[in-house]
This record gives structure tokens, C-alpha cells and sequence, in this order.
């Protein structure tokens, strides 16, 4: 096979060797805005022969359980993210000398099930084009997904002293990095070779807390706020 296969045809392979849970549609959309990606197609032919022949093929099926997870919770590009989302709920912004941060309340596009949007927190990164100036027009975003929020939460309340997420953007090139700092949180974004970071101030830290908790218990009603305190504790504690 030279040529890539379709999402179809991932999608009822890796179904064959017991993965499952891809989003069809989503999946298509990944494909298509990859396409001209030579290192992505080469890696997706052999990876989807390694698992069709089924010889060896651990390694294989990793690599597309890798991508389903990415897929799955891929971030809203940035030029279709809807205007609607910053009438969601409060933001709140962070200033350093070289970028800007502004968390806020947001929706991923995957749904629960009751097909309601899923709560969770946006962070967005500008660099300093001037002095108390940002490029906004240049944002690059950074939605967590369900299973980064409460590591998120857990970091800016210094259940842990450092925490980062990967694997994020069409590319999957985009980073973010949390640490504990005596006067605040370090926050990080990095976007390819583009890095932004900024030191969030404890006073600031809360309300990005409150945020996390808002997401968090529209997501989960049936837990109190002690509840998913203790709950973030704990799996902040083995990481």
C-alpha cells in the first residue's frame, strides 16, 4: 500500500483489532487537513500495515490509539471557533511583559450523553506586540480536554508542582506547561517554535480555579465541590 487509507478503513481495522470509539466525522476532518503532511501520511501507511498484518503490531495500534485520543478531543481550530463561546461564562485575563493569558469558560465539541455540551477551560496566548499591547488577532488557543481539567485545576492549586499537556493543535504541536511559583503560577504555551509564557499571580489563580470548578460540576452535578477537591488531590498525587 502506497497510498493512505481512508478514515473508514482505519476505523474498521482498528475496530478488527479490538480499538474502538473514533469519531468518524472528526476523523475525516483530521485526515483532510493533513493531507499535504508527508511525515503524517508516511507514519499513517505503516502503521496501518504494521496492524494489518498483524505481526508485531503493539507498537502500531498505539500510535492510532494515540491519534483517537487526539481526534477525539481535538481543540476547535481557531479560525471556526464560533463567536457564541465567549458568552459561555467569565474570563479572566493574565499580563507579562512578553504575552497575555485569558482563561475562560468554554464547551468541547464532543458531547455527554444526553448530547449536551461538555464544560471545560480555554486558555489563549498572545505575544506582546508593544508596551500593554497583545496580538489577540494571533491568539493560539489551548482547550483542555476532560481528562486535563481537573490536572489543570489540581496544578494552579499546587496539588502538584508542575504539570503539562501535549499533543495539542491540527498538528498536535501545541503545549502547555504549569509550575508553582512562590508569587504565582507559571503558565506556558507553546505553539511550534512560538512560546508564551506568563507568570499568573495567586489572586488571579483563584478566579482560574473557580473557572475549573464551574466546568468541572457541569460536568459532574452529582459531586460536591469537596468532592472533586479530594478527587483532584488524589489523582494530582499519583503523577
Amino acid at each position: 500500500m502506497n497510498q493512505a487509507p481512508s478514515a473508514e478503513a482505519v476505523v474498521n481495522l482498528c475496530r478488527q483489532r479490538g480499538l474502538e470509539g473514533f469519531d468518524l466525522r472528526k476523523l475525516k476532518a483530521s485526515f483532510a487537513n493533513r493531507a499535504n503532511d508527508e511525515r503524517f501520511t508516511t507514519d499513517l501507511i505503516l502503521n496501518y500495515k504494521a496492524v494489518a498484518k498483524g505481526v508485531d503490531d503493539a507498537s502500531a495500534l498505539h500510535w492510532f490509539s494515540e491519534m483517537k485520543r487526539a481526534t477525539n478531543e481535538e481543540p476547535i481550530p481557531e479560525a471556526n471557533r464560533s463567536p457564541r463561546r465567549t458568552n459561555i461564562g467569565p474570563s479572566y485575563k493574565a499580563f507579562g511583559n512578553t504575552a497575555a493569558l485569558t482563561f475562560e469558560l468554554d464547551e468541547l465539541r464532543s458531547t455527554d450523553a444526553n448530547e449536551q455540551p461538555i464544560k471545560t477551560v480555554a486558555i489563549e496566548a498572545a505575544r506582546s506586540n508593544g508596551p500593554n499591547s497583545y496580538n489577540w488577532d494571533t491568539k493560539v488557543i489551548i482547550q483542555l480536554t476532560r481528562n486535563e481539567l481537573p490536572l489543570f485545576m489540581g496544578a494552579m492549586l499546587g496539588m502538584r508542582t508542575a504539570w503539562e499537556a501535549s499533543g495539542h493543535g491540527q498538528v498536535h504541536n501545541k503545549r502547555l506547561k504549569v509550575a508553582r511559583q512562590e508569587q504565582g503560577v507559571f503558565v506556558q504555551v507553546t505553539y511550534g517554535s512560538n512560546v508564551m509564557s506568563v507568570r499568573v499571580d495567586h489572586g488571579v489563580a483563584f478566579h482560574v480555579v473557580a473557572l475549573c470548578m464551574q466546568a468541572l460540576q457541569a460536568q459532574y452535578p452529582h459531586l460536591s465541590p469537596d468532592a472533586i477537591l479530594t478527587m483532584c488531590s488524589y489523582v494530582c498525587a499519583g503523577q
